[in-house]
């Protein structure tokens, strides 16, 4: 049995090299690490995929309704009495409506909704969802206004 008190044989020992054992568990460590890794990197983007289309879907409705808040009362009237209170349409990330078939790239549907007169005579109640689907599953947002002809 060698000693270890000397340098010589702690400099044989060095020179032994590892058991099978020491390099079985320190791969099994580092898999164990690189596993946690990229299982935290698939969080992350998932977590980033649906912040990216929460972000595009608000955009979408927000464009919507300012667009018919830049409308007169009397223009949104004409809209809303001669158009379908519900109005669908597929749109892509830069809010380009399609219309079926040929929609393959268009994950966006918006739905307006306005509903003339409501709550009072003097005003239009407004409410776009914006929905889409991805792998998590179906999400939608709404926002809601009203238009009156009132100003301040």
């Amino acid at each position: 049995m060698q000693h270890l008190s000397t340098s010589k044989g702690i400099k044989n020992h060095l020179l032994d090299g590892f058991t099978l054992v020491e390099v079985f568990i320190t791969v099994f460590i580092l898999a164990f690490g690189c596993l946690a890794a990229s299982r935290s990197l698939i969080v992350s983007l998932k977590t980033f995929n649906f912040a990216d289309n929460n972000t595009v879907a608000t955009f979408l409705a927000e464009s919507e309704m300012e667009r018919l808040k830049s409308l007169t009362f009397a223009e949104l009237t004409f809209e809303a009495n001669n158009n379908p209170v519900v109005k669908t349409s597929n749109i892509n990330r830069l809010g380009q409506v399609c219309t079926p078939p040929g929609c393959d790239n268009f994950i966006f549907s918006r739905l307006v909704k306005i509903f003339p007169k409501t709550p009072t005579s003097f005003s239009h109640q407004l409410e776009i969802e914006v929905s889409w689907f991805d792998r998590t599953g179906p999400h939608k947002i709404t926002y809601s206004g009203a238009i009156t002809t009132f100003s301040f």
